[in-house]
């Protein structure tokens, strides 16, 4: 399932990501939506910038992959954030930090200027840790 909505002038696409352990399952879902997100831009007419798209993917570098063929990136790693190389997981099974892969993502594009990136594993309000990313309304300086 995916949400759409407005979100301090930017819009705002989550999602959930197949549970499919495939990878070309989750491959294909990932086009999709890309394919959804280039629908819902050309409706609104919104530049590739003010759309950030996040949730929990079930994956990683093969989101990633298809993200960029698009223009959109990984929030934490535009902003150089060390959380997003540390291997630090962003499933916690309700014990803390552990070691793993970051499935729960924040993607925006790639000429918008993401300052910050990190993950809240102190306080546990899920099995999935909170995903925070600082978005800059400038676009990123080439």
């Amino acid at each position: 399932p995916s949400r759409v909505g407005d979100h301090v002038g930017r819009r705002v696409h989550a999602q959930h990501g197949t549970s499919a352990k495939a990878v070309a399952v989750r491959k294909k879902w990932m086009g999709e939506v890309m394919a959804e997100v280039a629908r819902l831009k050309k409706k609104y007419g919104i530049a590739d910038r003010l759309v950030i798209i996040g949730g929990d993917f079930n994956g990683e570098a093969e989101i990633l992959a298809i993200a960029a063929k698009h223009g959109y990136v990984d929030a934490f790693a535009q902003a150089g954030s060390g959380w997003s190389r540390n291997g630090v997981s962003s499933i916690n099974d309700w014990k803390g930090r552990k070691k793993g892969r970051r499935i729960d993502l924040i993607l925006c594009h790639k000429n918008l200027a993401a300052s910050s990136g990190a993950q809240r594993i102190d306080h546990l309000v899920s099995n999935h840790n909170l995903q925070t990313a600082v978005l800059n309304r400038a676009p990123r300086k080439a």
